[in-house]
């Protein structure tokens, strides 16, 4: 680093000064494998089943009939034992047909005495329940399998029970289980008491909407590839949080590709946020009440009709660093009154400019101190990397170098010599990352 040495200066001939700074080309911020999930803001009940795969098809003691829920998360039922009130030892499972990713993960229990007044499809709440266990679920990957014993030893009987399977191993559009049976022994031994016609309902509890396929899900994105697509049956105001692996950015524009299929499902308005916490947010979650988030922008976009191609870039004002980015689709390009069950794009990027990355600065204070001879610059933001400091007279000529090497995040604030300065009745400086 090189300074020029204090030389007094009687008379000040510099009257004012303004800070530029230089920007560069805008490149590619992310790239594959940068964490990124899917949210949707939607909080909903989306119990529904198939006509042949209803609840009570857990209750038949054929592991070839199943019980299927599109709720996928929170789903459950509530059954009513026909032998009246029962302790509960212990149960088991057993897996269904098809795609292991449909399998539930975890297993609450809950008992109540009162009438059932809840609904068939609804979130089973209109009676009082009383939590009894909450279980993590191993079931095997293996088709038609029967489960582990899990051990209960429930000691108070309850006329009916309310069972919640709080998420699934996948990722798709559903939960599905073949058979549950319940057992007053701690071993599962003996007859189980949930018997065909024992009355049961579907139920779900209000979970997010947020779910995807198996093959369509949101790292598709960053693939670089229009041939792959993120697919979110949570449709509008759903999309996904990233962050890049290149840490903190100040992002201007992205750009986004059609998928494959349906126009109607592409995006028109969205939404993009910046936070600087730790995201905890988790996959299929809302992504609201975990981080902090500020809104950056918003607008509509006007994508091609033509499948697996990228729309035009899409500029914004913004001069804020972030270390990760919710960019949320709030309409989709259906016409009006019609039906469409999800969102879906192939590719998507932040343009970025690589300096501002690394130099978010801004000029908060410029000082010409009480000895006559000097002025400090004083500015917000971090470097993250020396730069160049140059004085221009005229905003043209930038030739002359104030100091090659300032640290904005150690050199500030910066005293500059007046007398070092050509002699002008006006004057700019700028920063410039060095090549």
């Amino acid at each position: 680093m090189f300074r020029k040495p204090f030389v007094h200066l009687a008379v000040l001939k510099f009257l004012a000064c303004s800070f530029i700074y230089s920007a560069g080309a805008a490149e590619p911020l992310l790239v594959a494998g940068d964490p990124i999930i899917p949210v949707d803001e939607d909080i909903a009940l989306n119990s529904s089943y198939p006509g042949n795969e209803g609840p009570g098809n857990v209750l038949d003691g054929n592991s070839n009939t199943k019980y299927l829920n599109f709720g996928r998360l929170r789903a459950g039922f509530i059954v009513t034992p026909t032998g009246g009130a029962s302790t509960l030892g212990s149960l088991n499972l057993t897996t269904a047909n098809d795609s292991f990713e449909r399998d539930p993960t975890t297993i609450e229990v809950y008992g109540t005495n009162e009438p059932i007044l809840s609904l068939d499809n609804s979130a089973g709440q209109a009676e009082s329940w009383t939590p009894l266990a909450s279980e993590n679920l191993a079931l095997s990957d293996n088709r038609l399998t029967v489960s582990e014993v899990i051990s209960l030893n429930i000691s108070v009987a309850y006329t009916s029970y309310k069972v919640i399977f709080g998420g699934t191993k996948g990722v798709g559009n559903s939960m599905q289980i073949a058979d549950v049976n319940f057992y007053q022994s701690l071993d599962a031994s003996g007859i189980s008491f949930l018997v065909p016609g024992s009355p049961i309902l579907a139920i779900q509890e209000a979970a997010p909407e947020s779910s995807s396929p198996e093959s369509e899900g949101v790292e598709n994105l960053l693939d670089g590839s229009t041939a792959t697509k993120y697919l979110n049956f949570g449709a509008e105001n759903s999309g996904f949080i990233v962050t890049p692996s290149a840490g903190s950015s100040v992002v201007r524009a992205f750009t986004l590709s059609t998928a494959n299929d349906a126009e109607e499902r592409d995006p028109v308005n969205w939404e993009l946020f910046g936070t600087n916490e730790a995201v905890t947010t988790e996959a299929h979650q809302t992504g609201l009440g975990r981080e902090a988030w500020t809104l950056i922008a918003t607008g509509t976009l006007a994508l091609p009709a033509d499948r697996d191609t990228a729309g035009s870039q899409v500029i914004f004002n913004n001069n804020d660093a972030f270390t990760s980015y919710k960019w949320i689709c709030r309409t989709l390009k259906a016409t009006a009154g019609a039906e469409v069950n999800s969102v879906q794009f192939s590719e998507f990027q932040f343009d970025c400019d690589p300096t501002l990355n690394q130099l978010p600065l801004e000029v908060q204070k410029l000082t010409f101190l009480p000895n006559g001879t000097q002025i400090q610059l004083d500015w917000t933001g971090a470097g993250g990397s020396t730069h160049l400091l140059q004085f221009s007279t005229d905003l043209v000529d930038w030739s002359y170098e104030v100091d090659d090497s300032l640290d904005p995040d150690e050199d500030n604030p910066y005293l500059v010599n007046i007398v070092d300065l050509p002699v002008s009745a006006k004057g700019f400086f700028r920063f410039v990352k060095p090549d």
